[in-house]
Order: structure tokens, then sequence, then C-alpha cells
């Protein structure tokens, strides 16, 4: 599948935290947080490795010139934002909802969080997002 929308790379990281509900990811020193790098730990096992949004980008396969176009490019780009990756993967359609769910999914996995707990946190973001003003809105989206 070659992605073409964020909405898929959100539906990939919802696949993965059912079936890792209880996956943490462990972040790899000295480089920190990382889409490629880190571990993923489930029940003390080392399952995968790169958080989340990385590891649904990498199922998702999006189109990059190059031998291993997405993981090199991830690579090179190791500490982007979940935004900045789906643009410079050059994602074709990026929802403010599944941005939003992806930033907050992020941040819930780095901050300790199994992918379940940051999945349903990232839900109950979008359900209070839905509920702002269109100027509060754009004031969350700015900084993502």
């Amino acid at each position: 599948m070659k992605t073409k929308s964020a909405s898929e790379v959100v539906t990939a990281a919802r696949e993965l935290a059912s079936k890792f509900p209880k996956a943490v990811y462990e972040r790899s020193p000295p480089t920190g947080c990382g889409n490629t790098t880190g571990r993923v730990i489930v029940d003390g096992e080392t399952v995968m490795t790169g958080c989340i949004v990385g590891c649904a980008i990498k199922q998702c396969e999006p189109h990059v010139d190059g031998e291993n176009g997405a993981y090199q490019w991830m690579k090179e780009h190791e500490h982007s934002t979940a935004g900045d990756v789906l643009k410079g993967l050059k994602i074709d359609t990026i929802e403010d909802e599944d941005l939003l769910w992806l930033c907050e999914v992020q941040e819930g996995q780095d901050g300790g969080l199994c992918w379940m707990a940051a999945a349903e946190k990232a839900d109950a973001s979008i359900v209070e997002f839905k509920k702002l003003d269109e100027y509060d809105r754009q004031e969350i989206l700015n900084h993502l």
C-alpha cells in the first residue's frame, strides 16, 4: 500500500495499539526519542524498534524515492515531529484531526503511556478539540 493520507497512518497506529496494547516505547540513549530508534517493549521483550508513529508509517509504505526511501528519510530526520514527518514524506492529505491525533499519541507514548493508553488519550483530545471554536482550534494546530 502506498500511503496517500494521514488517516491511513492513524489507522495503522490504531491497529498497532490494538495489537500491542501494553507496548511501551523505550528511548535509545543518547539519541532520545526517534522515528526509527528506541525499543518497543511488551512484557519485557523487545517486539520492534521505533515509535508508534514511525512504526505506523513504515507499515503504510509512503512513496519516497530511493532504496528504503521512507525508512531512510525518517532516519535522516530522526527527531522530527509527526507533522514534519508527514509533510516530509509527501503524504498528500493531512486533515487537522489526523495530525492532532498523531501528535497526541506520540506525546502519550513519549510520556511513558502504553500504546493503548496513548491512543485513548489521543481520542480524548480529539473529542475536546471538536468542542473548541475555530480560533482555539487554529491556535492548537499552529503549535503542532
